[in-house]
């Protein structure tokens, strides 16, 4: 295989795709010489990426000590003096199992690459897909243009709902009464409109159909009206007309229009006439006066009827239901788009970013018409040469689209490949979003020599292999789709570790139990069927009593895998629900047999949520007696009737509890709910009540998950109602984010348990035995007659909400559902080994599912996958089952199920745990520490941000104490010059302190500058003075309301600042750096202002981290010593000798004509008068405060950061400066001369502080 170019590489379950994923990471590591920071791994989950990491480690070590053991050889070789030709080096390699790397012809130069690359492990490119956007949009913000600041959110559910209901209230505020109706007849309620749209929300490339627009639709709704006011006039007319005609017709059928049914449809008709609304569609009655129905219902030989209504009638009973459609899907959409845009606006307006937002922005960034977009697909593929994507049948368009974006123009290239690898069979994640019709996608873009499949099985047993294989092979096309998704048998492995022996056979790896029909479980309603919930009960006894069996069997020496005995962590029993895991889980504690349930349900959903909600109430409530006795008769108290009922007569008794209960509210209210918590379960004994369970373990795990989550949120719900009000709306609501593993049940024990595992959850783990008992269960079944499918040429995603083609795609909705189940039923039966017992039957309504497409195919059906299973009796059923044994004889078994025995097995044998800590050998560097630019000067008092300068009034400067500020104008007054007080300035007046300069740092960081004015940053003022509590109890000036308006003059008079430099200042630059060209003046353009700045040209408080290697005193000022300019700075600095970690954040970066800046704000006052803020009195105050230092630091961070994210980037041509803004002497009317000071340091400075540094 080469490393270039695209390529598919189609992995069967068990035939190594994590191996020949580290392989490939191997060979671009050794042929390629890529470093692993190069070298772009992503897949879909933290856990994922953290497995590979480990993967790749392990491979890399394996190969590395290969290598060494190969070169001892050659050593031993050179010894004996034979002739060692090069060939032999990698005949040599490829008998250590790495037979991929021929061009490898020096083991050393190997063993060299591999282990510079275990060092650099730690920075290998492994990411889950969001993490790759979140990181590729925050390293290159300024082509992405998304804000760095933004938050990332895990859960959108609140803004979600605010988000709906605001478009409901908007869109309903002026609505008709009766459109309101039709609203509410159509979704309840805002919640019920939310749950219509939640699927298709994140769908960015969703296509509606019909596509309508609100005229279109109003036209058509006027037509129908017209008709239907025709049709009322003309009934109102000619009623007697008609009505005779109806009971004297002879060519009318009696039968049909009988003396009941005329009263009926005058009736009706006389309704419709008086009705002053549109219905959905002619009542049934009314609908046997079209014309089309009485053609039908005439006797033979006769002439129909005729009258002008008839046929208004037949128009009307097409039109209406038309129109309904019509009118769904315009709102519907329109819907869709408001709630899809107030959702972006309110993550807008709070910086807030959520996970499908991440892949939003990097795709709309990368196909972008510009030419950031190129740039920025050109900075990551330099950055990545080779992508190697995980799972990639789990992807979707979007995703996919963003990779084949990046490598568009490079996979040509040499070293630059993207590597898609998965496998479309186990595509089951739909519901989440992903698309197997990507897959699809990707294989027709990829070329014929590119598209490779494994086709070795080395997981399963021979005898399992073969028996999935006839399995699949029993239809013609299992998976459907059959051009891009064929199912191809795979072949077992020369060698199989461990065989299963049981009673000393290796049994067949595929075991059918059929489930017969009984009068016991027999289905009343559907003849001949078993009623689901029967077969069930009997599946779930008999896989429980069989696996106590294997147990006890290997107890007794007679069921062994290899050379050890079967241990329960080697069974696993897969079910689609949390129900069924349940279910199981009790026939095993009947049969003595403990199993730990894995599943992606939600701690919410449990008996325990809803338990503890009760006794949270009653605690809550706890003077409320009907609750608190409610509380102490439920599991968590357990308290008897009997108990309950001696409280009645037990006054002392029940003032113990009531006293009880009344201190842990008040524990809620003082000390928080944790500390309630934990005395709750001490004082009331609740873990020992629970443990005396066979299920406690469970119990108390969920217990303890859902307080931990009650606590997380308890920040935002301080008070307990607040807390209860959060906590009942998680347990009632549907919604399930994907992204919620904090919510997802957790493992009760980390013993070696049996495993219950929902199939959707044992994908990509394997267990020597399965037991699959209730494969009959389809899922939840999409009943919605609006179909969301793909189209059959494009693959493109739609949602039919009434096309005349509906019909069609309803069809293509149910082949995408049918194909997912197959795909879901091989994903659980690959998850075996060695042996998988599945149950079977004439189970009632199972004949679409999976099991039965596969066993009782119906190979007439030419249009969708179908079973015989309905016209089969239950003798049929088997003999189907054994005709399928039949063909894989040995390998495939069908036994009747077997009955129940009380079965019991004895429980595991454990011994005592002797548990010691573990020895730490590392070494900490006791000097390594994360420094800032504050700790370095800190003797000198100037990690205080933005600290006020201290002054004294004999200079006309002020001192203000914080806490005792004295006014201004007292100070003036008592000032010596009184000449050196410029005219009033109310800025001049403005507050002072740390609390001061956070208040407008955090507005400058938050206002978008070009729309700062006016009610935009009067708004943006006003909230941010409310969070500072007005900035003290000092007056603001006279003729301003508060200190809001002063703020937005300052904030005015900063964005409106042009930031062109004095001449002077340019000179300086110019002398500095004489050759960089077009530098007219440092900032290379006239008349720039902040409020020019769009989101896209800044990152705000830009976070850096960069290495330091024993950086002391005496080495900065060695450094800096050859400048001039700077060879002061660190004088009299006293820090400790630091190594470790550069740390801090810069205000503002931004972009201008190509060059990138750093802005500082600062808003010390330097004096009463504006003149204290000129150059020299700026001046002054960078080098008493050492800013000079701090823009150093600065400068390095991005210069480092530029180095990694811009291409081509050079220093002279990109780095524009330093400006440090002090926001009180900002006045747009002197430019620069006030309040604005720049610096260039020149490239050498920079390098050397590099050099030192790093």
């Amino acid at each position: 295989m080469s490393l270039h170019g695209l390529h598919l590489i189609e992995a069967s379950a068990g035939t190594g795709k994590t191996y020949t994923l580290t392989t490939l990471y191997l060979r671009l590591l050794l042929e390629q010489q890529l470093k692993p920071e190069q070298i772009l791994v992503v897949t879909f989950t933290e856990a994922a990426t953290e497995s590979l990491r480990e993967r790749i480690r392990q491979r890399i070590v394996q190969t590395v000590e290969q290598l060494e053991e190969y070169q001892l050889k050659l050593d031993q070789l050179k010894a004996a003096s034979q002739q060692i030709s090069k060939t032999s080096v990698g005949y040599a390699l490829r008998t250590f199992q790495t037979k991929s790397f021929e061009n490898i012809t020096d083991p050393a130069i190997a063993h060299n690459i591999l282990e510079n690359a275990l060092a650099q492990l730690d920075q290998a490119a492994i990411y889950t897909i969001h993490g790759f956007c979140q990181r590729m949009l925050q390293d290159y913000a300024f082509i992405s243009g998304v804000s760095s600041t933004a938050t990332l959110i895990t859960n959108e559910s609140v803004l979600r709902d605010t988000a709906i209901y605001d478009v409901w209230r908007r869109r309903l505020k002026d609505a008709s009464l009766e459109d309101a109706k039709w609203v509410q007849s159509q979704w309840s309620e805002p919640k019920k409109l939310l749950d219509a749209l939640k699927p298709i929300l994140a769908q960015d490339d969703l296509q509606f159909l019909p596509l309508l627009d609100e005229q279109q639709v109003t036209a058509y709704q006027n037509q129908v009206q017209a008709k239907l006011t025709q049709l009322r006039n003309q009934w109102l007319q000619e009623r007697e007309t008609l009505t005779n005609l109806l009971e004297t017709n002879n060519a009318l059928n009696r039968r049909y229009y009988n003396t009941k049914a005329i009263p009926k449809i005058i009736a009706e008709m006389d309704a419709l006439a008086a009705s002053k609304t549109t219905p959905k569609a002619l009542s049934d009655h009314c609908q046997r006066l079209s014309s089309k129905v009485i053609q039908t219902k005439c006797r033979a030989n006769t002439t129909p009827p005729k009258h002008p209504l008839f046929e208004l009638c037949a128009e009307l009973d097409q039109a209406l239901p038309d129109l309904e459609k019509q009118r769904y899907s315009l709102w519907f959409q329109e819907a869709y788009i408001e709630t899809h845009n107030a959702l972006a606006q309110a993550k807008g307006n709070q910086e807030l970013l959520g996970f499908d937002d991440l892949l939003r922005y990097l795709d709309q960034a990368l196909m972008g018409t510009d030419a950031n977009a190129t740039v920025l697909a050109t900075a990551i593929s330099n950055r990545f040469p080779v992508a190697l994507i995980d799972e990639f049948q789990d992807t979707d368009a979007k995703q996919y689209r963003i990779f084949k974006r990046i490598y568009a123009n490079c996979l040509d290239i040499p070293k630059h490949g993207l590597f898609l690898i998965g496998d479309p069979k186990q595509a089951i994640y739909s519901f989440r979003g992903a698309d197997v019709f990507t897959y699809m996608q990707a294989k027709d873009d990829a070329t014929q020599d590119h598209q490779h499949s494994l086709d070795i099985n080395w997981r399963s047993s021979p005898k399992l292999i073969t028996a999935i294989n006839t399995l699949f092979n029993n239809t013609p096309e299992p998976f459907i789709y059959v051009k891009h998704i064929p199912f191809q048998p795979v072949k077992a492995a020369s060698k199989t570790n461990e065989p299963l022996i049981i009673d000393g056979l290796e049994l067949a790896g595929l075991q059918f139990w059929h489930i017969p029909l009984t009068q016991t479980n027999a289905h009343k309603n559907q003849k001949g069927t078993i009623k689901t919930s029967e077969a069930a009960t009997e599946a779930a006894c008999a896989c429980a009593e069989h696996i106590a069996t294997l147990l006890q069997k290997a107890d007794a020496g007679q069921a062994t895998l290899g050379d050890r005995p079967l241990q329960p962590r080697d069974i696993a029993v897969l079910v689609r629900t949390h129900r069924e895991g349940i279910q199981i889980q009790q026939a095993l504690r009947v049969c003595n047999v403990s199993s730990v349930s894995l599943s992606q349900d939600l701690v919410f959903n449990t008996e325990q949520a809803e338990e503890l909600a009760i006794l949270l109430d009653a605690v809550n409530n706890s003077n409320v007696e009907g609750q608190l006795r409610t509380a102490l008769a439920h599991v968590l108290l357990g308290w008897t009737a009997e108990q309950i009922d001696a409280l009645n007569y037990n006054e002392i008794l029940w003032e113990q509890v009531l006293s009880r209960f009344q201190s842990y509210r008040q524990q809620w209210l003082e000390r928080g709910f944790m500390v309630a918590f934990q005395n709750i379960l001490h004082q009331e004994q609740i873990p020992k009540r629970l443990l005396q369970r066979p299920d406690g373990q469970r119990w108390l795990t969920n217990l303890l998950q859902l307080s931990e989550l009650l606590q997380a949120n308890a920040y935002q719900h301080a008070d307990p109602e607040g807390l209860l009000r959060w906590f009942n709306a998680q347990r009632t609501t549907t919604d399930m984010e994907s992204n919620a593993t904090e919510q997802q049940l957790r493992l009760e024990s980390d013993e070696s348990l049996v495993k219950i595992v929902t199939m959707h959850k044992s994908k990509g783990l394997e267990y020597p035995v399965v037991f699959i008992p209730f494969p009959w269960n389809k899922g939840k079944q999409n009943t919605d007659k609006t179909p969301l499918f793909h189209t059959e040429d494009k693959f493109e995603l739609c949602l039919d909400l009434g096309s005349t083609a509906q019909a069609a795609h309803l069809n293509l909705q149910r082949k995408e559902d049918v194909a997912e189940r197959m795909r879901l039923f091989y994903v659980a039966v690959t998850r075996a080994a060695h042996y998988c017992v599945i149950c079977w039957g004439k189970i009632s309504s199972a004949e679409d599912a999976a099991l039965a497409l596969l066993l009782h195919p119906n190979l007439e059906d030419s249009t969708v996958l179908t079973s015989n299973l309905k016209a089969l009796n239950t003798d049929a059923v088997r003999a189907d089952m054994e005709a399928l044994a039949a063909k894989a004889p040995d390998c495939i078994a069908v036994t009747e199920l077997p009955t129940p025995a009380g079965i019991r097995w004895s429980g595991m044998k454990t011994g005592k745990s002797h548990l010691q800590a573990a020895t730490f050998s590392g070494y900490i560097h006791a000097n390594w520490s994360i420094s800032s630019y504050s700790g370095l000067v800190r003797k000198e008092e100037s990690w205080q941000p933005d600290h006020d300068k201290p002054v004294s009034i004999q200079t006309s400067e002020v001192l203000l104490e914080p806490a005792t500020e004295t006014s201004i104008d007292s100070k003036i007054d008592s000032a010596t010059d009184a000449d050196s007080i410029t005219e009033f300035d109310p800025i001049l007046e403005f507050p002072a302190g740390a609390a001061v300069g956070q208040y407008l740092h955090s507005l400058l960081e938050q206002l978008d500058f070009p729309k700062a004015y006016d009610d935009t940053l009067h708004t943006n003022v006003q909230n941010m003075l409310g969070h500072f509590g007005n900035l003290g109890t000092k007056p603001p000036p006279d003729g301003f309301e508060d200190w809001g308006a002063v703020t937005e003059l300052l904030l005015t008079n900063c964005l409106d600042t042009p930031l062109e430099p004095v001449n002077q200042l340019a000179a300086n630059v110019t002398n500095i750096i004489p050759n960089i060209p077009n530098l007219d003046s440092p900032l290379d353009g006239v008349g720039l202002r902040l409020r020019d700045l769009t989101w896209n040209n800044r990152i705000n408080e830009l976070e850096f981290h960069y290495p330091l290697t024993k950086l002391t005193p005496k080495t900065l000022q060695t450094a800096l010593a050859p400048f001039p300019k700077y060879n002061s700075i660190a004088t009299n600095l006293e820090f400790k000798p630091c190594q470790g970690l550069m740390h801090g954040f810069i205000d503002l970066v931004f972009r201008h004509k190509n060059r990138y800046y750093i802005a500082d704000y600062k808003s010390n006052r330097l004096g009463l008068n504006l003149q204290d803020y000129d150059q020299a009195g700026m001046l002054q105050a960078m080098q008493e405060h050492r800013y000079d230092l701090q823009y150093l630091v600065y400068s390095v961070a991005l210069h480092h950061f530029l180095q990694q994210r811009l291409p081509n980037y050079d220093y002279n041509e990109h780095f524009g400066g330093v400006y440090y803004l002090f926001l009180r002497g900002m006045r747009p009317e002197f430019g620069t001369q006030y309040g604005v000071y720049f610096e260039y340091p020149p490239y050498q400075v920079i390098n050397a502080l590099s050099t030192l540094f790093c």
